[in-house]
């Protein structure tokens, strides 16, 4: 087949630094009359092809979302930075020099009334900005660069998307303001604001009370020195009530009179407030401020809400939901300027997000009624705070770290010790400069590579000590060995020496390197993740955490650090430094987290709560009677581990029930194998929980141990399939309660969307969290009215995905446990006729690490006073 002659490139192209490679010349294409220029940095392969711009699916993508709104090819120009495509160092090399040439030999035409930069190059040449992502959607009235005198409006190139699904909406509403810029004209993009930057306190806070006696929105906005709220320092406080309207105040400029003022006015307040995120309440909060918390609002939770697959920075929903120039670059240089502007870009977006959902979307509302209840729950659990020692966090720490570097050298150790090491070729005798630490290279005046300098570049990387965290190393020490590395799943395959790899090369070879190699990322990641955000407070001693809503799955999110997955404590064999002697010992981060003198942790968990969620909502009768007996009986036969032993591995009761008493690897392997297998665990992952278990089972005997339980469950079975014939049929899965969320990365083929692993496992989990969260959320806000008002004396300081803690004198802890019990097992409607009960049960310990079952049954003697509920 003859191979295809690219065009020529013209006379003119003669000096360019990408001249000569390979490559032909794309022509741009101008349209008479056209409005609107797309410029790209440089062609496609389909467009080099064709000779012409823009002649790939990149561009059908584009013509097609302009045709929505009455605009044609014919009304735009189509515009390279570069007309050629360079094919070496990934296609930028020297990009900015050729893009200079370029410009000289073949001039773009005269900038059009809009122009659209489709990448960071094009943006750069367009107005002289830097990243296209982060400009996105912003109208800028350029003045210089190729848009000089122009309005320049950012888009991501539609490839952007292929990588990032989710962005696919953003993107759609970038072409709907360009298109409406083009044929209606661009006054829509003009505000008239008017700002009242650093005002003077005494008229602020008249003219913030007018505003806030009125039935409105208003947002709030503060400005601090970036710490968490617990540490914040107040700098600005601002209001807006407009999409053009907003005003701020030196926070330090107020007295301790109108300080008060202003906190009688926010507690009074009959305008309804709106933040961002909870941050701005939390501080406020910690300065002595008071909310009607029924009437505050949450700018990212409700764009969560709308549509849970977009990112929800501030930054990026204001660029989907206003038409103002992207403002985050003015934060430090004209800080109470950009806090008007945050102000007012809330206002607008919050007003045009909440008047679609009332038009359109009215379940999205529904939802975000739902969860906007939990802002002060937020709010508390930033300020709370966890008490922490940190004497105790850092003998645990030195603990893990002294065990995981023992580890690391017995190793490295194992793995070189049969390691041929290479003589030393000595320097180079014609570069004898060069010392192997870089990649050899062409010099000046050679054809070929240095044999010596390549001699020396893998002496010198086989004399580098072996680190069991990098990939290559280890990619390249494991083939020479003989060893197949598994591949990853997905289009893209490549070696992976992941745990799940690891676990194969484990049970394939037979090597207990591999085994000790597992153990040893357990032992880093436990130093790495465990001990290193968990700092405490200056102000408290406390550990405080950021919490959230805003996620795909609305439960709780707990980050810097994640107290929710901190590594529950475990028995690790230590050495008696006098005696020598190996004895057990508890160890583990959660052993610094000390109550306060006179106090306890007292903890509250519902018993198998996704289990008892899934049999619910699927009315699966295996589940559902396994549950009602137990509960009524409390018999070990009936106690759901054991009939989930028993539907595994086709055992008796009795034969079960002696597995859970020897703590047997197949009663410990159920447990966690059910767990795994209802949030959608796949036949390899389950593999591993059966060889964390010390398990001899292969992926075939895997796979059979999961169908002999769906077949038990087979009314889950069908159940969970509907679930992703609804994904893949409409691209969401919409709960009782008007809780969905969108699948975006579902694949087109063979004429319907299909659901990948990754995906099905993300289908399967949405139902279990989606009403978990609905659930418990509820249970938490009464508990917290009761601490708050009874219950004074005890507060909420953590919040698990299934449970939550609280902090409280421990002469109380049974008879608060007691009041609790009763809000707790209340069952819920889930509608439909299912009706969610949930057994849930009380600990208390000295710790985090040591919480101890209650026996509720005896009477306490110094009991808190019962009240009413």
């Amino acid at each position: 087949m003859a191979k295809h002659k690219y065009p020529d490139k013209p006379s003119a192209c003669h000096g360019c630094p990408w001249f000569g490679d390979g490559t032909g010349f794309v022509k741009d294409e101008l349209n008479k009359g056209a409005s609107v220029t797309f410029l790209g940095a440089k062609p496609s392969e389909s467009d080099e092809l064709a000779g012409s711009a823009f002649a790939g699916r990149s561009a059908k993508m584009i013509e097609g979302n302009i045709a929505k709104y009455g605009v044609k090819r014919s009304d735009c120009n189509w515009c390279l930075g570069v007309k050629c495509r360079h094919k070496h160092g990934g296609g930028w090399e020297n990009y900015e020099a050729a893009a200079a040439f370029c410009g000289v030999a073949h001039p773009l035409p005269p900038a059009t009334a809009i122009v659209v930069p489709l990448d960071d190059e094009s943006l750069k040449l367009a107005a002289n900005l830097n990243e296209v992502e982060t400009w996105r959607g912003s109208p800028i009235k350029a003045d210089s660069g190729y848009g000089n005198g122009s309005l320049v409006i950012p888009t991501p190139h539609p490839n952007f998307i292929f990588n990032q699904p989710r962005m696919r909406t953003a993107s759609k509403s970038d072409f709907a303001r360009i298109c409406r810029a083009a044929t209606g004209g661009t006054d829509f993009l003009r505000y008239e604001d008017d700002f009242h930057c650093a005002a003077e306190p005494a008229w602020f806070l008249d003219f913030f009370e007018g505003y806030c006696k009125e039935d409105r929105f208003l947002t709030i906005d503060v400005e601090t020195n970036m710490a968490k709220p617990i540490d914040a320092v107040m700098k600005i406080f601002g209001f807006g009530w407009a999409k053009d309207g907003a005003a701020n105040i030196d926070w330090e400029m107020l007295t301790e009179a109108q300080l008060e003022r202003l906190k009688g006015i926010m507690a009074n307040a009959k305008a309804k407030f709106v933040t961002a995120t909870p941050f701005d309440y939390s501080v406020l909060t910690k300065y002595g401020c008071r909310f009607d918390w029924s009437r505050c609002h949450d700018l990212t939770l409700l764009h969560s809400r709308y549509d849970i697959e977009l990112p929800h920075t501030l930054e990026f929903i204001a660029s989907t939901w206003t038409y103002r120039k992207f403002w985050k670059n003015l934060a430090h240089s004209d800080p109470y300027y950009y806090n008007c502007l945050d102000n007012a870009g809330e206002w607008e977006a919050f007003d045009k997000i909440l008047r679609y959902c009332q038009v359109n979307d009215r379940g999205v509302l529904n939802v975000y009624e739902k969860d906007r209840r939990h802002i002060r729950t937020a709010v508390k659990l930033h300020l709370n705070g966890m008490p922490l020692s940190k004497e105790v966090f850092k003998a645990e720490r030195k603990i893990y770290v002294r065990l995981r570097n023992e580890l690391e050298a017995e190793l490295i150790a194992a793995f070189t010790k049969d390691k041929v090491r290479m003589e030393d070729p000595g320097k180079c005798p014609i570069h004898t400069r060069y010392s192997g630490k870089t990649t050899p290279k062409l010099r000046k005046g050679e054809t070929t590579l240095c044999e010596s300098c390549s001699r020396v570049r893998e002496y010198f990387k086989d004399q580098e000590p072996l680190n069991l965290r990098a990939r290559s190393q280890m990619l390249s020490l494991l083939k020479a060995e003989g060893k197949v590395i598994p591949l990853t799943r997905g289009k893209k395959k490549k070696e992976s020496l992941d745990k799940g790899a690891i676990e194969k090369l484990a049970v394939k070879y037979g090597d207990p390197r591999m085994v000790r190699l597992l153990e040893f990322k357990k032992r880093d990641t436990v130093v790495v993740r465990y001990y290193r955000d968990a700092k405490t407070s200056s102000n408290t001693g406390r550990v405080h955490a950021t919490f959230s809503m805003h996620s795909a799955m609305h439960r709780w999110h707990c980050t810097k650090p994640n107290q929710q997955q901190v590594k529950r404590p475990e028995d690790l064999i230590v050495v008696d430094p006098e005696s020598g002697e190996e004895r057990k010992e508890l160890h583990g981060p959660r052993l610094a987290y000390v109550a306060d003198e006179d106090k306890c942790f007292l903890a509250f968990d519902g018993d198998g709560l996704h289990y008892r969620i899934a049999g619910c909502l699927s009315r699966d009768p295996f589940i559902i009677n396994t549950l009602e007996t137990y509960d009524r009986t409390g018999n070990l036969e009936h106690k759901p581990h054991i009939i989930n032993t028993m539907a595994l591995f086709h055992v008796s009761a009795e034969q079960a029930i002696d597995w859970m008493h020897h703590k047997a690897s197949q009663y410990t392997f159920a447990k966690n194998f059910i767990y795994m297998l209802l949030n959608g665990g796949t036949v390899p992952a389950l593999h591993l929980a059966a060889v964390t278990a010390g398990l001899i089972l292969d992926v075939p005997e895997v796979k059979r141990l999961k169908d002999n339980w769906l077949d038990a469950a087979h009314y889950f079975k069908a159940w969970r399939e509907r679930l992703v014939e609804e994904a893949e049929r409409t691209g969401t899965v919409t709960l009782n309660d008007g809780r969905r969320r969108r699948f975006y990365n579902l694949r087109w083929k063979e004429g319907k969307w299909t659901a990948g692993a990754d995906e099905i496992k993300e289908i399967y989990n949405l139902p279990l969290i989606g009403t978990e969260v609905s659930y418990v959320n509820p249970r938490v806000e009464k508990v917290l009215d009761l601490c708050e008002t009874t219950a004074n004396q005890w507060e909420l300081i953590l919040y698990d995905h299934d449970g939550f803690m609280l902090h409280g004198p421990e002469r109380e802890s049974r008879s608060m446990a007691k009041i609790v019990m009763p809000i707790l097992n209340q069952p819920e409607d889930l509608g439909k006729g299912m009706i969610l009960r949930v057994p849930w049960a009380p600990t208390v310990g000295p710790n985090w690490a040591m919480l101890k079952e209650m026996d509720l049954s005896k009477e306490y003697s110094a009991p808190v006073p019962v009240v009413a509920l």
